[in-house]
């Protein structure tokens, strides 16, 4: 996986973007402006909806 963060106004607003890649291509990832992972492909679906159904999993993002 991939961690990505952006400060906007400073450190007022930190934005952090996470994403998971299988075979060099992103399939799922976290939003922390949305609070909710976003699927990319197919298989990402099944991973996002599971992991958003899930709030101990939330919680870690």
């Amino acid at each position: 996986f991939k961690c990505q963060c952006y400060y906007r106004n400073g450190t007022e607003d930190i934005r952090l973007l996470t994403r998971y890649m299988y075979n060099q291509e992103e399939y799922v990832y976290f939003d922390s402006d949305k609070g909710f992972f976003i699927p990319r492909t197919e298989y990402g679906r099944l991973d996002a909806d599971y992991w958003n159904k899930n709030p101990d999993i939330l919680g870690r993002a």
